[in-house]
């Protein structure tokens, strides 16, 4: 579904710190930030735009499952070298995982691994069946307070956090909060786009 044409058009997206968006080289949270987020660091991938805003749109609402190979991919390329010790991925809810058969986070998670060649591991689960396109980012953090959960223990594991698309991060700093608590030393996000809506 992307072709080496499109991905060759997808820019580099700039690296930043997850808090205050200054530029930096790898997408680190700066040391100004750090008591503000849970999160490490974020890489995003591309602007959810055109040929990525298209391919993860198949794959979330066309079963096109394929195409997140691809995303894997484009995910893996906007990573430097990390160092991490497993791959695991934002969940959805129950009952978003019945309707639509599989989570795509996971499956570009797992293509995240492969070519990492590090454990795919799923260390979080969802409660609820909470939606939050078109939220803002302060309704956004309190809809997700205490919407994940750990099912493992981490034992101070360095965890590279997967996601399709980041709009405010609320969804990925919460996860991280609760990898920190289950004994994660560092949580990095890598995600496919990031949408500005």
């Amino acid at each position: 579904m992307l072709c080496g044409e499109c991905v060759g058009r997808v820019g580099s997206y700039a690296k930043s710190c997850f808090v205050c968006r200054n530029i930096n080289n790898n997408g680190s949270t700066c040391d100004g930030c750090v008591a503000l987020t849970s999160l490490s660091g974020l890489v995003i991938a591309a602007d959810y735009e055109g040929a990525v805003r298209e391919a993860l749109l198949a794959l979330k609402n066309k079963r096109a499952r394929s195409v997140a190979t691809q995303l894997g991919d484009l995910a893996v390329s906007a990573l430097g070298d990390g160092g991490f010790d497993l791959v695991t991925w934002v969940p959805i809810s129950p009952s978003r995982h019945r309707e639509r058969g599989y989570n795509q986070a996971e499956l570009i998670g797992r293509q995240v691994a492969r070519r990492l060649g590090l454990p795919a591991v799923g260390t979080l689960g969802r409660t609820g069946s909470l939606h939050q396109t078109g939220a803002g980012r302060a309704a956004r953090l309190a809809q997700v307070s205490g919407a994940f959960y750990s099912t493992r223990r981490l034992g101070g594991q360095r965890v590279l956090l997967v996601d399709d698309v980041v709009t405010t991060g609320a969804t990925v700093d919460e996860c991280a909060r609760v990898l920190l608590a289950a004994g994660a030393s560092e949580v990095w996000v890598v995600a496919v786009a990031r949408s500005q809506a």
